[in-house]
């Protein structure tokens, strides 16, 4: 990415309740980013000269309304784009404080907090990241340029600054005509604590319809889990493993997880038997030194999602994962070396409440199709995803 289109505030004519960017007499600041990306064929190339022509405070202003005009033959808001954009957004990872955002067909808005020392393209690149190696149907072949190098980025402060940009934001796909309320569009932070819609009494004169569906259980915000990643002692390059000493602890799990999604090294785990081996000892402890959430043989590394029991320890858990597929390795050849196949170190991410549970899991069973193994989560039969192949190998 090679710069950023930065704006202080934006004036558009047709967005009135864009908040100019000021602080209220008596109220400390809380410095907050709205963040605009979006695809490289979304705006015209004369637009393009017209945005550079334009003053800094005036350009995202400029773009919007052409923006929201969808142009482009890709919309971001198919589900295969727009859920593994949304869970990079939601991840934030130590890095950033997320107030507000929104996917519409041609550009994203976001609106956050950056917490001390991270970069903002950094932020802005890893959402991007998450969609590769998807690409417009009209494609021919896969290509990671589906997003322009450029992103807006607009700062304010101020409790009514932030509350003022959060209903811009929500309030996109209403003034686009893509939605008649904010709740009712799927892809942004205005719908994701709503309930589902209880269903209408029937009339008198019409046979009763079957009794609706409970809702679902209220959101646990106490609820723990462990995501852990373990991995192939060849798939990180010493490269890779000294950029990761060097970065911020907040940036090294994304930086991780996408070199191991390159596979590099043997990609042992690609073949059936050793995918198969690996996913039959994760089944095979559920229920009794761990309830599984989630979990997903990929051809370099291993992710699981799990509830601690109270007698084993996560280090415990996966030490014995990898021992026995050691012991097995040795016996039959797995992994076709003589010494274990494991890196002796592993990630683990401690997650609290339901929903950054439940953004956990949808992000590991999506990780074969963001990296282009599976066109869907279900089609990749080393993941929880695939119910059927998790059931057949349960013990």
């Amino acid at each position: 990415m090679s710069r950023a289109i930065e704006t202080a505030s934006v004036n558009s004519e047709r967005r009135e309740d864009r908040p100019p960017v000021r602080f209220l007499d008596g109220e400390p600041p809380s410095p907050a980013r709205h963040i605009v990306f979006y695809r490289r064929d979304a705006l015209s190339h004369e637009m393009k000269r017209e945005l550079e022509a334009a003053p800094p405070l005036e350009r995202l202003g400029l773009a919007e309304p052409w923006l929201d005009a969808g142009h482009g033959d890709w919309d971001l808001t198919n589900v295969e784009t727009a859920s593994p954009l949304k869970l990079a957004i939601r991840r934030s990872i130590g890095r950033y404080r997320l107030l507000a955002w929104c996917i519409m067909p041609s550009h994203v808005h976001v609106l956050i907090v950056e917490h001390a020392g991270v970069d903002l393209t950094e932020i802005v690149r890893g959402w991007m990241d998450s969609t590769w190696p998807l690409h417009a149907p009209s494609s021919s072949h896969r290509s990671p340029l589906v997003w322009d190098t450029r992103f807006f980025a607009d700062a304010g402060s101020g409790n009514a600054w932030i509350a003022a940009m959060t209903r811009h934001i929500e309030s996109n796909p209403v003034a686009a005509g893509l939605a008649s309320s904010r709740e009712a569009w799927r892809w942004s932070s205005a719908s994701m604590d709503l309930a589902p819609p209880r269903s209408r009494p029937q009339p008198r004169s019409r046979p009763l319809a079957p009794p609706p569906a409970p809702l679902p259980p209220p959101s646990d915000p106490t609820r723990r889990a462990s995501h852990v990643i373990f991995w192939l002692n060849d798939a990180l390059s010493g490269g890779v493993l000294r950029d990761l000493a060097r970065r911020p602890p907040g940036q090294r799990l994304r930086v991780l997880d996408k070199a191991l999604d390159e596979g590099r090294g043997r990609r042992s785990l690609a073949g059936r038997t050793a995918a198969a081996h690996v996913r039959a000892e994760i089944l095979a402890g559920d229920g009794e030194g761990y309830g599984l959430i989630a979990w997903c043989v990929m051809p370099t590394h291993v992710h699981v999602l799990f509830s601690e029991r109270a007698q084993s320890s996560p280090a415990d858990i996966v030490a014995g994962w990898r021992s026995r597929t050691v012991a097995a390795a040795n016996t039959r050849r797995l992994f076709r070396i003589d010494v274990s196949p494991w890196a002796t170190a592993y990630t683990r991410t401690d997650l609290v409440g339901d929903d950054d549970i439940e953004d956990a899991k949808s992000y590991i069973e999506y990780n074969p199709v963001m990296t282009g193994l599976a066109r869907t989560p279900d089609a990749w039969p080393w993941s929880s995803a695939s119910d059927t192949h998790s059931r057949a190998a349960r013990p």
